[in-house]
């Protein structure tokens, strides 16, 4: 008889996950602040579906606003760029390192902190945009425009100095990579936005 309840449940399970699953689709659809998530995601960035996980949390913040948008993707940038050097700080303090390796942590370490730089120097400059009739505004844009791009290359720049292969490298190639994902949809929405002014 216990055979017989197992496909039951199971049965059971399946449909009503399917509905919940239906329903959690029919709010995001109603949704129009993660629309606009999405929509921007899509159209702009090289890394869509990281772009939609890592901004979909802050849709009602963002609130359809191209503008807070951008100041969100360079602000989840730089949290992750910071979370990235403390990383490869604690990599680098590590015991029994290669000489090779231990240089390449702290040039990486140089690069990726440089990086946080050019992101907090980028969102600072936001604020200062103004509104796009004023004469300033290209001006101020192409400088966050700039300051993410270099912070994008600082962190790609971070894996140069690592032999081909090793432990070392592999652990931090995978948070680089993410970051680099995260600053290029920031850079990539901050174009997109751009373009449109």
């Amino acid at each position: 008889m216990a055979t017989y309840r197992l496909p039951i449940f199971i049965s059971l399970s399946v449909i009503f996950m399917s509905f919940f699953s239906a329903a959690i689709a029919v709010v995001d659809a109603g949704n129009p602040d993660l629309k606009f998530v999405k929509t921007s995601c899509s159209a702009a960035t090289l890394y869509p579906a990281v772009c939609v996980k890592s901004l979909s949390p802050f849709a009602a913040h963002i609130r359809r606003s191209p503008r807070r948008l951008i100041t969100t993707a360079v602000a989840l940038s730089i949290s992750k760029a910071r979370s990235t050097v403390t990383f490869v700080d604690r990599v680098s303090r590590s015991r029994g390192l290669r000489p090779r390796d231990n240089a390449a942590l702290k040039d990486c370490l140089e690069e990726v902190s440089d990086g946080v730089d050019m992101l907090v120097k980028s969102l600072k400059e936001m604020k200062k945009l103004g509104i796009p009739e004023s004469p300033d505004f290209q001006w101020h844009l192409s400088n966050v425009q700039t300051w993410i791009s270099a912070a994008l290359t600082d962190e790609t720049t971070c894996l140069d100095g690592f032999p081909t292969a090793g432990r070392v490298k592999s652990e931090v190639q995978t948070r680089i990579s993410y970051l680099a994902q995260v600053t290029s949809n920031a850079l990539a929405i901050c174009n997109n936005f751009a373009g449109k002014s």
